[in-house]
């Protein structure tokens, strides 16, 4: 039953192609070039070196929804965590632009996570939430940081989750 749940809620989290709103005109494309730390609240003092993290993601300029302060548009992510384990995944960002130059986006994500090295999140299916805020550039480029959990939703005998803090910067492109 749990992954019948879990396949609904990935499936939700995408939008029809035929409700798709036009590109918002003042908004670009978005490839987010980050890294980070991994499972940040798992360090200790005996711990010798913490746990790398690197991402990309791509948030193309297409508007699920688009209203004066908020956009909401697709994303896919991938994460290389302690260059051993990492996570793809789809899902959808929602742009609260606080002021012409901050942006809070909070977003969510379920996706596949290969485990590797000694990271295991206890089921290969994974969600990824996360809270950014970033700095917006006149080009609309962003260079911020974000907050992630990730965690199967219990579908795991285990559920140890991670919870990851980086730094990014968005390059803007055009589609077109």
């Amino acid at each position: 039953m749990k992954k019948y749940i879990c396949l609904i809620l990935a499936l939700c989290s995408f939008h029809s192609v035929s409700a798709l709103e036009k590109p918002t005109d003042n908004e670009k494309s978005l490839i987010m070039v980050g890294v980070g730390a991994f499972d940040i609240f798992r360090w200790s003092k005996n711990q010798k070196d913490f746990q790398t993290l690197l991402f990309l993601e791509l948030r193309p300029n297409i508007a699920l929804l688009s209203r004066r302060k908020v956009i909401v548009r697709p994303l896919i992510a991938w994460m290389y965590a302690d260059f051993k384990a990492s996570f793809i995944g789809a899902g959808l960002a929602f742009d609260f632009l606080i002021s012409p130059q901050v942006t809070f986006t909070p977003s969510f994500a379920p996706g596949y996570f290969a485990k590797g090295g000694d990271i295991d999140l206890g089921y290969p299916l994974e969600f990824r939430t996360s809270l950014e805020l970033a700095y917006r550039f006149k080009n609309k480029g962003r260079v911020g940081m974000m907050f992630s959990h990730i965690s199967n939703a219990h579908l795991g005998k285990e559920n140890p989750g991670a919870d990851m803090l980086s730094i990014f910067y968005a390059i803007p492109f055009s589609l077109h």
